[in-house]
């Protein structure tokens, strides 16, 4: 843990890039990064798949949705200074389209 305040860039942590894949691989591509062992996840994903995440790692807790939006407005605020104009922010897609699969899978 660091001194730095509370809400400051320097506190924040990347525990996995942009990717795709199902918890079981996630979890082991975490494990392998040397991250912490996944003892608390939250949001959709972790919600659907509660049971795989739960056989895979003991003592996993599974949680609804934390209440982020106070602490994303003070994370805004200490990068005010860093902000870009919106119109130069571009989607960064993970997985290919869905109609893109389907095509390959019927080859």
């Amino acid at each position: 843990m660091t001194g730095a305040a509370l809400f400051s860039e320097s506190r924040l942590e990347e525990v996995a890039g942009p990717a795709v894949g199902d918890p079981v691989s996630t979890l082991a591509r975490w494990r392998a990064r040397g991250g912490r062992d996944a003892r608390g996840l939250h949001r959709d994903g972790a919600i659907m798949y509660a049971q795989e995440i739960a056989r895979d790692v003991a003592g996993a807790r599974v949680m609804p949705h934390p209440r982020l939006a106070g602490t994303v407005g003070r994370l805004a605020i200490t990068r005010a200074s860093a902000a870009l104009d919106p119109a130069g922010v571009r989607p960064l897609y993970v997985r290919r389209p869905d109609a893109e699969i389907a095509r390959e899978n019927k080859r």
